[in-house]
This record gives C-alpha cells, sequence and structure tokens, in this order.
C-alpha cells in the first residue's frame, strides 16, 4: 500500500473514532440520581410514566424513538443510582451504569456478573437491568461502608463539566493528527533515502561532483606517466601505423598501476604484426 493510501485510511479510522460514538447529550438532560431502582416489572412500568421517556423520544437524534427508553442504573462511579431516558444497548457480562461524562448506558467494566449475588446474564438488555438487582446491592453497600470527602465530591463535580463531549473530541482530534504528522515525517524520511539511495546507483545528480573528481583525478595521474614516456623512433613509428591502419589500442592494468610502459609498446607491437602478416 502506498503512503499516500496508508493515510488516507488512517485520517478516516480518526474521522470515525471522533463522530462514531454513542455519545448522547439528550440522556444527560434526563438524568436523576435515585435512593432505589425498580426491581419488579410493575414498579418499572410506575416509574416509566413518571419519567415520561416517550416526551422526548421523537426528538432525539440518538436512536429511533422506539429505543429511547427508561433505565435505573449505576452511575459511572457505582457510588449511586440514577433513572435516565437513554438508548437501548446490550450488555455482555457485566453490570449496566449510565456513563455521565460519555452521555451513555454501558458495561460497568469493574464489576462483572460473576463477581455479585444474585449474578445477572452474560447477556441482556440495559432495560432489564432492574431484573438483577445484585448490582443494585453492590451499589447500596458501598454507599454504607464508604464516606466521600466533601472536597472531593467537588472535585469530581468540576471535572465532570470541564470535561464534556467537545474536550473528548478535541483530545482525540489532536491525537490522531499527531499520530499523521508522525506518519507523514516519517514517510518522507524513507522516501528521501531511498532517493539517495536510487541516486548512487545510477550515479544521478548528487554524484555529478564525484564523478567529476574522480575524471580529474585519473586525468592528473595519465599526465604524470606520460610526462615519464620516452617517446623512441620504435614506439613512434608503431603509434603511426596504428593510426594508419585504425586499431585499437588496448591498455593493460600494468600500465596505470606499475607506470611501465613495455605494456603498450608490446601489444602495439603484436597487433601491428599480425595486421601485416595477414
Amino acid at each position: 500500500m502506498r503512503p499516500i493510501g496508508m493515510c488516507f485510511f488512517f485520517v478516516c479510522g480518526c474521522h470515525f473514532v471522533v463522530n462514531g460514538s454513542r455519545y448522547c447529550s439528550w440522556s444527560k438532560e434526563t438524568v436523576k440520581e435515585v435512593p432505589s431502582c425498580p426491581t419488579t416489572k410493575a414498579e418499572v412500568e410506575e416509574r416509566k410514566k413518571i419519567k415520561n421517556c416517550e416526551a422526548l423520544a421523537n426528538k432525539q437524534n440518538c436512536t429511533v424513538p422506539q429505543k429511547f427508553l427508561y433505565h435505573c442504573v449505576l452511575n459511572d462511579l457505582k457510588t449511586s443510582l440514577v433513572e435516565v431516558c437513554a438508548p437501548l444497548y446490550v450488555i455482555n457480562g457485566y453490570c449496566a451504569e449510565y456513563n455521565i461524562i460519555g452521555a451513555v448506558i454501558q458495561p460497568h467494566i469493574t464489576l462483572k456478573c460473576s463477581y455479585v449475588t444474585p449474578q445477572c446474564p452474560d447477556r441482556y438488555n440495559s432495560t432489564d437491568a432492574y431484573l438483577y438487582d445484585g448490582c443494585y446491592t453492590e451499589v447500596q453497600r458501598i454507599s454504607s461502608t464508604n464516606r466521600i470527602d466533601p472536597s472531593l465530591s467537588n472535585t469530581t463535580e468540576t471535572y465532570r463539566q470541564e470535561w464534556t463531549p467537545e474536550t473528548t473530541a478535541g483530545v482525540t482530534v489532536g491525537v490522531c493528527a499527531f499520530v499523521v504528522i508522525s506518519l507523514l515525517i516519517i514517510l518522507t524520511i524513507i522516501y528521501v533515502q531511498k532517493k539517495r539511495q536510487h541516486s548512487l546507483e545510477t550515479g544521478g545528480p548528487e554524484d555529478v561532483p564525484l564523478i567529476e573528481k574522480a575524471k580529474r583525478k585519473t586525468e592528473t595521474h595519465m599526465k604524470a606517466l606520460e610526462r615519464n614516456f620516452v617517446e623512441t623512433s620504435f614506439t613512434k613509428h608503431c603509434f603511426e601505423k596504428i593510426e594508419e591502419l585504425k586499431m585499437i589500442v588496448i591498455i593493460g592494468p600494468q600500465v596505470l598501476y606499475t607506470k611501465c610502459w613495455k605494456t603498450l609498446k608490446n601489444i602495439h607491437t603484436k597487433v601491428w604484426r599480425k595486421k601485416h602478416r595477414s
């Protein structure tokens, strides 16, 4: 997959994280702490009439009207019970809670069904939480054995007010932006390195100074060799014949590294003799 394609899918994923949550602002308008929850069908029906979730069902945009229903569940801190109108949700293996910050019905991840007595089932609708009062008993036990410092309570309330859904979305966008920028930087570094490696292999523009430097060094070396060469009448005659017959001169490595011009003379002589014998 190309780098641009990877970035595209990642940005789409970030967009889904920000916009694909189950946050329901309408439910926050209805949440209220209560001393107890109903434990029978008749009690639920009575409390549903008082809560009157149907009045908001057709106005809210969190879910279809038929699924915007009455709930009585734990709060997210497991310190009290709350009544709330919220979208129906299927709970798997945990007690149900209403999360104030997320404005959503969800499993309470620290309170498994196996931890309470009587136990709740592995899978149930959030509106049926009243059938499993073991979760309610857990809240009552905590409330009776723990005293909350008023200052801590105020801190919690302040935190809830400041940590809004907009803040959550902002943090998510910031994290996604940071990761995308980091990914682009890494991909840019990889691209530059590959381009540089390709230039080295093909002798691209970046290597021109090196090539010119090597060429100048070779020319200087050849000029030094020519200065040490002693021309004789025989070698002069060989050169004239080579030019006349348009023959190719092969210079062995011995000429370049040992400064011995006998190799050149021998090759010239052999080529010239072979040409005239034929």
